[in-house]
């Protein structure tokens, strides 16, 4: 982690149980990665979207999926879980440059933004 290709940075935090999918991947973090890549039609956040509904009905239990995608032109988010939230949940700050991270830490502008359970955002 974080998994590299070409400009395309990702970034994965989560826990997937029964996942029922043929992808290439040496580890399920790589596999998501490689899904997102086969669906995408040249809209990230369309195949971000279309990722997290296949492996919501492919997996025996989703814990929780978060997602960063990254390219010199644009970062996808996205939130899923159904438990910890308090672990899960992520948090960002909308300033220049922008943060995003799974726990607060201090930052001069201490404006944390929880990230909503079952987003998807572009910046």
């Amino acid at each position: 982690m974080p998994f590299i290709l070409g400009n395309r940075v990702f970034i994965f935090n989560g826990e997937l149980r029964g996942v029922r999918l043929k992808v290439e991947g040496r580890i399920g973090a790589e596999k998501i990665f490689n899904l997102i890549q086969r669906l995408d039609r040249g809209n990230l956040k369309t195949a971000v979207s279309r990722a997290l509904k296949i492996l919501e009905t492919k997996s025996t239990k989703l814990k929780a999926c978060n997602v960063i995608l990254a390219t010199p032109e644009k970062l996808i988010l996205a939130s899923r879980f159904t438990e910890r939230a308090e672990y899960f949940t992520m948090h960002r700050v909308l300033s220049d440059p922008l943060i995003i991270c799974s726990e607060r830490y201090p930052v001069e502008h201490d404006e944390w933004q929880s990230v909503d359970e079952g987003s998807i955002e572009d910046f």
